[in-house]
């Protein structure tokens, strides 16, 4: 039998198959590798598992972008079998500021982005139709109320505006020398409106989600103590200094909390037990109660408390504050002198002009943020550790989180400002484009 030429012959056939016979066992291992999750680093020529990305935010018809390739799936979107390295995630939606972040994808690890929202692109427009005689305005912690002192002639009205029905009412009405003082609680939508002349003073004491039901107080100027303090109560209650008297005003009265008490810089925690700092001394110390109870040590002069509980314990000197874990007796000093009080996480944050601290219930802290850029009010935006910042002529977000922030308006003077995050919205009293008003900015 004669058999047609060919060129593959027997040494050529059995090269075929032995290079078949090794691709099978060097592929397949690759495949199985591959399929698992393992990846070939190119740069460092280790072998490592891959990684996930999860990207969760509102609005959830936005679009996201994996190194500037878009990933066509609905939001909640989950991407699995990436290499570990950095990737650029750029989420994006019309009439909204993009959100740009490099994110390091670890190996055999997921990586999530959630609790984000993008800001929309928005103008300020004026809330009231006239700012003419409005000397004063203070928001609520929660941006639901306001607080507005009007001056005409020599009478004085505070009024409260709810920013959800733009519904606006009158509380009191006045002919005074000084200007009434108001205040809301940190703790809840309470205020306070207190009227002085030279022979008395009239507190008023009220709950914005009712603000017919009031509770007044007259006092002799000269025997009531500057300071007022708020309870930390989401029902309105002040505590106030008479004579040698501490009590507590409420809607539905007053009563003494201590007497017999010669001290000029107390403070009433959450036991209703009174402590008082002695700067002469440099010490803060319980004053009231049956035992007596050792001072404790203060680094600087002229302090003010700012809040005590049974853990810790909180002042300020306008230069700097003061954090003293009660238990320990540990204390430490932070180059802060403004604070404000978060209800989302129950701590205070405190700031100067280029840092920003948080101090919680426990007497623990840490920094937040560190900035070249001037910082004038500190806000929580949100629960999940968005802040809100102003300087002289910008509003911007800080999301402590992701370490991002977000200029929303520039150009413009902030006087005061607040947030109702039910609405999206934030209010404030301030300038744009040369008008003096009450704005509101949608997010």
């Amino acid at each position: 039998m004669t058999y047609p030429k060919t060129i593959l012959n027997s040494k050529i056939r059995k090269a075929i198959n032995i290079f078949l016979i090794l691709s099978f066992f060097i592929i397949s291992p690759i495949v199985v590798l591959y399929t698992t999750g393992y990846r070939y680093d190119l740069k460092t020529g280790d072998i490592s598992q891959t990684g996930v990305i999860g990207v969760d935010v509102k609005p959830n018809t936005a679009k996201v972008f994996l190194n500037n390739i878009e990933i066509k799936k609905k939001i909640p979107i989950r991407v699995t079998n990436l290499a570990p390295d950095f990737y650029s995630i750029r989420i994006e939606l019309d009439g909204y500021y993009t959100w740009l972040k490099d994110i390091d994808v670890k190996s055999k690890k997921s990586t999530f982005i959630s609790n984000v929202w993008l800001y929309k692109k928005s103008i300020p427009s004026s809330v009231l139709n006239s700012f003419e005689n409005i000397v004063n305005v203070e928001f609520s912690p929660d941006g639901k109320y306001a607080l507005l002192t009007t001056k005409e002639s020599d009478i004085y009205e505070v009024k409260i505006y709810e920013t959800s029905s733009k519904q606006i009412s009158t509380i009191t009405r006045t002919t005074n020398e000084q200007e009434p003082q108001t205040s809301w609680s940190s703790f809840g939508n309470s205020a306070y409106i207190k009227i002085t002349d030279s022979v008395r003073t009239t507190i008023y004491l009220l709950s914005a989600t009712i603000p017919d039901n009031t509770n007044s107080f007259i006092f002799d100027t000269k025997s009531l103590d500057n300071n007022i303090q708020w309870k930390n109560s989401a029902l309105p209650a002040i505590f106030i200094k008479e004579n040698h008297e501490i009590k507590q005003l409420s809607l539905t009265g007053e009563k003494i909390i201590t007497s017999n008490l010669n001290v000029d810089n107390w403070f009433v925690d959450e036991k209703n037990d009174v402590w008082s700092v002695d700067n002469n001394k440099k010490t803060l110390k319980m004053v009231s109660g049956t035992e007596d109870s050792i001072p404790y040590s203060l680094n600087q002069t002229e302090n003010k408390i700012i809040d005590i509980n049974s853990k810790r314990a909180i002042l300020t000197n306008q230069n700097e504050t003061t954090i003293i874990k009660l238990n320990t007796r540990e204390s430490v000093s932070i180059k802060t002198d403004s604070f404000t009080f978060s209800q989302y996480s129950n701590s205070w944050l405190t700031w100067s002009p280029l840092e920003i601290w948080e101090i919680w219930e426990s007497g623990d802290y840490k920094l937040v943020n560190r900035t070249s850029e001037i910082i004038k009010t500190v806000n929580p935006l949100d629960k999940y550790g968005v802040l809100l910042l102003t300087s002289e002529n910008y509003i911007k977000t800080f999301d402590t989180n992701y370490l991002l922030s977000q200029k929303l308006l520039e150009n413009v003077t902030i006087k005061k400002i607040s947030i109702n995050q039910k609405e999206q919205s934030i209010f404030f009293w301030g300038i744009v484009n040369q008008e003096e008003n009450f704005f509101e900015l949608k997010y």
